[in-house]
């Protein structure tokens, strides 16, 4: 699908073969295949979706 301006916001992201644009459709789907295991001591923030749909970055110190 071809990216238009001022549509749904989407990133460029790497399936071990190809680059392509995710936008969290169910056609386009964001997927997360480098995440890494760490202890709770080095997370500093937190990513999250809100009602809407959009990516949320939180401190972590917002859930001490």
């Amino acid at each position: 699908m071809p990216i238009v301006p001022g549509s749904n916001p989407a990133l460029q992201i790497w399936n071990g073969q190809n680059f392509l644009i995710a936008d969290g459709s169910t056609i386009n789907p964001i997927t997360l295949p480098s995440l890494q295991q760490t202890t709770r001591s080095n997370i500093q923030f937190v990513v999250g979706v809100t009602a809407t749909g959009t990516l949320a970055l939180v401190p972590i110190s917002s859930f001490a």
